[in-house]
């Protein structure tokens, strides 16, 4: 698992260097919001915020972390998934 770990560490350090990650988020970045999504995850987290008796940024990022997954719709999460796999194709010809 460690060296899964690593080499998904070096693809993502690569995604950003070469300005791919950028380019990614440029592309997803509208569908996401024209989907909802945005806006769900921004209201659950303001929600979740409010219920905490006590704030917890590290428990309300991991919460909101996992709802995003979770709720990714799927177009979006295959176009992502495209992305990345045109990426590694490239990178590893």
């Amino acid at each position: 698992m460690a060296d899964v770990d690593a080499f998904y560490r070096k693809i993502k350090l690569r995604l950003i260097e070469s300005g791919e990650w950028d380019r990614m988020k440029a592309t997803i970045g509208p569908k996401l919001n024209e989907s909802g999504w945005l806006d769900d995850i921004k209201h659950k987290g303001v929600d979740r915020a409010h219920e905490m008796d006590q704030l917890s940024f590290q428990t309300l990022f991991e919460e909101m972390s996992t709802a995003g997954h979770v709720g990714l719709p799927l177009v979006v999460r295959r176009e992502v998934q495209a992305l990345i796999r045109e990426y590694l194709e490239k990178q590893f010809e």
